[in-house]
């Protein structure tokens, strides 16, 4: 996804059927991902980062070491992905505070023994997700969070063995119950269905169902009615709640396009355009209109054979003149206080 110029990179790997081993061989990938959360700390190079991935592989998966990925990602920003910030085996260059990276996690190759078709022997896990690097001892902070764990990333759509695989995840739940559960009331997020079958629903649960939409969207056209109101009657210089005028952020536009602009602008010489209220000044070779409400006086000295002319504008925190008084949109803003001509 781009945005605004910057890049943010996702990936999930979704799973049709998967027999235990696929569901092994995904929990141990997903795990891995937590751990070098941790360890992409600043200062870190990226060489020791993969070494670390490609080690923790080795020592609690060796028969997954040959279906490793060759990188686990690089640094992202304007560019999609850069080519010398790399997570991969040698890398000297370091981690940084702030620096967004997309963490590449996968297995590949990998060959499923209990395929019934040519299309489902060989198959692959591949995880993204783009991170921020913190400061200090602090893991990274994922951004793009989306949920990955293995109930919500599995699909069953065979009948008998989605059947049975509810019947003994409902069997593990009762035996095995979570303490933090019951401590929080049974807050904590249910786990996702592996049944296509949607559960019953009562028609007084469906009715409190509408009637809390139905509320909802009411109280939503309310608050909308009252912005609208609210926003027309500031815009509209109207007295405001303390008796005091408003005052009103006006815009003034010279020119609409390029093409307005009088003929005159192209000798590059300072030009009042008394039709449009607007003074045309020469910047850097360019013609550059200001309406004649955004000048405050202008001054002139002769000094030898040369003219300098003085245009003073008209910006916020300047003096208690009637112009200095007008309302900007944004004060925080950088403003062009003078302008001079020789």
């Amino acid at each position: 996804i781009r945005y605004f110029m910057y890049n943010a990179t996702i990936s999930r790997t979704f799973m049709i059927d998967p027999n235990p081993d696929q569901d092994k061989n995904y929990s141990f990938l997903l795990e891995l991902h937590k751990q070098m959360l941790g360890w992409m700390k600043a200062g870190e190079s990226m060489g020791a980062l993969y070494a670390k991935a490609e080690n923790y592989v080795k020592e609690q998966r060796p028969d997954l070491a040959d279906n490793f990925v060759a990188d686990c990602g690089s640094v992202t920003g304007i560019e999609m992905r850069d080519g010398v910030h790399t997570i991969a085996q040698g890398n000297a260059e370091l981690l940084q505070a702030n620096m967004v990276v997309t963490l590449r996690v996968g297995l590949q190759g990998l060959t499923n023994g209990k395929a019934t078709d040519k299309q489902s022997k060989t198959y692959a896990y591949q995880l993204i997700d783009t991170v921020l690097v913190k400061d200090g001892d602090a893991a990274a902070e994922v951004l793009t969070a989306c949920s990955k764990e293995p109930n919500d990333v599995s699909f069953f759509f065979n009948d008998d063995e989605a059947a049975a695989a509810g019947a003994k995840a409902d069997v593990k739940r009762e035996a095995k119950v979570d303490p933090k559960r019951e401590s929080n009331g049974g807050g904590a997020r249910p786990s996702t269905r592996k049944s296509a079958i949607l559960p019953s629903k009562f028609r007084s649960e469906e009715k409190d169902d509408e009637s809390t939409t139905r509320k909802r969207r009411e109280h939503q056209k309310e608050l909308l009615s009252r912005l609208l109101a609210e926003g027309r009657r500031r815009f509209a210089g109207e007295e405001g709640d303390d008796g005091e005028e408003t005052r009103v952020v006006k815009k003034f536009e010279s020119y609409k396009r390029e093409t307005t602009l009088p003929r005159e602008v192209r000798n590059c010489k300072i030009l009042v355009d008394e039709r449009a209220d607007s003074i045309v000044l020469p910047i850097y070779g360019m013609a550059v209109p200001f309406h004649i409400s955004t000048l405050k006086n202008v001054s002139r000295n002769d000094e030898g054979e040369y003219v300098y002319l003085r245009l003073n504008l008209v910006s916020p925190g300047q003096g208690v003149g009637k112009k200095d008084g007008l309302p900007v949109e944004d004060p925080g803003n950088t403003f062009v206080r003078s302008l001079t001509f020789r």
